[in-house]
């Protein structure tokens, strides 16, 4: 199964050994507004205790996946909005967000530079997410140490993040162990380089 910013599809033949996503190649513009041109996928692969592919029918377990699109609360809405942010209550056991942007404690002074206040993450976690992806094309905004940063400060929070390279990071729900994976069209993982797609999910088992 994968998400992507728009909808989620599912594999109902993701065992064995394979898990083969659904991927609009022809038609980016399905999965994002054409005035973004730039979104995140995050794929979910379902891993066994003993480390191979299952379906969730097969694990006779259930799991409810709520994903939104690009998050950013800016700091606006941070000092004057929190009591309408905290009024949000998404409900799910994986509850997934695109966090664009970069926590910092002060703002940027270009405006298309995404600083993220730091008190934001816990209106983040308030609002019932766990599971954030920096693979996007406003996790650099700063810059390197600025994106290390931002990944570490967020799963020290204690949630799942997944980066913008790599293998994704590792969720135990529900007794399932669930794999996210970040891709976006501007990262290392890059949704549009098909052909290295696969090859980044064998390597997860």
């Amino acid at each position: 199964m994968f998400i992507c910013r728009n909808r989620i599809a599912f594999d109902t033949k993701a065992h064995g050994t394979r898990a083969v996503p659904w991927l609009p190649a022809r038609r980016p513009a399905r999965i994002a507004p054409a005035m973004l041109r730039l979104a995140t996928l995050v794929f979910v692969i379902f891993l066994s205790s003993s480390g191979p592919f299952v379906a969730l029918a097969q694990e006779k377990a259930v799991l409810t996946v709520t994903a939104v699109g690009d998050v950013r609360i800016t700091r606006e809405f941070a000092k004057n909005r929190q009591n309408e942010i905290r009024r949000i209550k998404l409900k799910g056991d994986l509850v997934f967000g695109n966090f664009e942007g970069v926590l910092a404690g002060s703002e940027s002074p270009d405006p298309w530079k995404f600083s993220v206040p730091v008190e934001s993450v816990g209106l983040l976690k308030d609002m019932g997410f766990n599971i954030l992806s920096l693979a996007n094309n406003h996790s650099l905004d700063l810059g390197e140490q600025s994106y290390q940063k931002t990944f570490a400060l967020l799963a020290q929070r204690g949630l799942w993040v997944a980066g913008r390279e790599g293998h994704g990071v590792v969720a135990e729900i529900n007794s399932l162990h669930v794999r996210i994976i970040g891709f976006s069209f501007s990262s290392e993982n890059n949704v549009n380089n098909l052909d290295a797609i696969p090859a980044v999910i064998k390597k997860t088992r």
